[in-house]
């Protein structure tokens, strides 16, 4: 009984931990921003023409806006619907590559 308890623990502390990570939504537009995703959070940009920096290891960034320039240290699962999108990332969070879906048109993402 006691291994089955243990088991549940592992499982369930990774969704802990996703539950309390930062989790951004922008809205505006022409704005200059850094956000920090701490360890997993989620970024939603809706906005336009905003610049913004995020720092720390994304679970996921989702880019819906049009003419966004976004620079990523980390992230996981990268989404971009919208247009014109500029963005870079460092690295992969926890997984070996970062999963891109460039769903909008004229985006361009590159690892620096």
């Amino acid at each position: 009984m006691k291994q089955v308890a243990l088991i549940l623990v592992l499982i369930g502390s990774p969704l802990v931990a996703a539950a309390d990570a930062p989790q951004h939504v922008v809205n505006d537009g022409g704005a200059t921003l850094t956000l920090d995703c701490g360890d997993g959070g989620r970024v939603v940009v809706n906005g336009a023409d905003n610049k913004i920096a995020v720092t720390g290891g994304c679970e996921k960034v989702t880019v819906n806006g049009s003419g966004n320039t976004v620079t990523l240290d980390g992230v996981d699962k990268l989404v971009l619907t919208g247009g014109n999108n500029k963005v870079t990332y460092a690295k992969s969070w926890h997984k070996k590559s970062t999963t891109i879906a460039k769903v909008g048109s004229n985006n361009v993402v590159a690892k620096r």
